[in-house]
């Protein structure tokens, strides 16, 4: 048997929680969508500072974690973070519309995988997207990413993490 302790308490991030919880309570209160970036080397403990922002708001979220072997892999990120809340039978549709090799089939593969993440996102409970090592991540999910604060989403906090010290830009 294997038993994982994971401490969420974090000391000395109380400023860095508190932007967070902001961004939530702007989202509760208005309905529109905000994404919150937080660069650092790596090292730096961010996907720790998320994961307690999460544990200590009890807020209802999911993650996906970009992967530096899947950077050539569509929405991959994406992916992982809706394998919480859409069934088996979605994702394998979102995969085969992602791997098509059609001209639609990129804009399509995203407006699925945008209407299937607000599609669980609701007024009195926002949704909080988190993924992380956004260095890592594919071409095509940064528009996706960015349509969040762009007035396309409600009740949506995206939350990213990246290492500042790996990337200068996020696409």
């Amino acid at each position: 048997m294997t038993i994982a302790l994971r401490n969420t308490k974090i000391f000395g991030r109380v400023g860095e929680l508190k932007i967070l919880k902001d961004g939530y309570d702007r989202v509760s209160q208005t309905g529109f969508g905000e994404i919150v970036f937080i660069g650092a080397p790596s090292s730096y403990r961010k996907t720790t500072l998320v994961n307690a922002f999460i544990s200590e708001n009890s807020v209802y979220h999911t993650v996906g974690k970009a992967d530096e072997a899947l950077r050539g892999v569509p929405y991959s990120a994406i992916l992982k973070a809706l394998f919480d809340f859409v069934s088996p039978g979605t994702i394998s549709d979102l995969t085969t519309l992602r791997d098509d090799s059609s001209v639609t089939s990129p804009a399509r593969a995203r407006d699925r995988c945008a209407s299937a993440i607000q599609s669980h996102a609701r007024p009195t409970n926002p949704l909080v997207l988190f993924i992380d090592d956004l260095q890592w991540l594919d071409e095509s999910s940064p528009q996706l990413i960015r349509s969040f604060s762009e007035g396309c989403f409600r009740d949506i906090l995206a939350i990213g993490t990246y290492r500042s010290d790996t990337t200068s830009d996020f696409h």
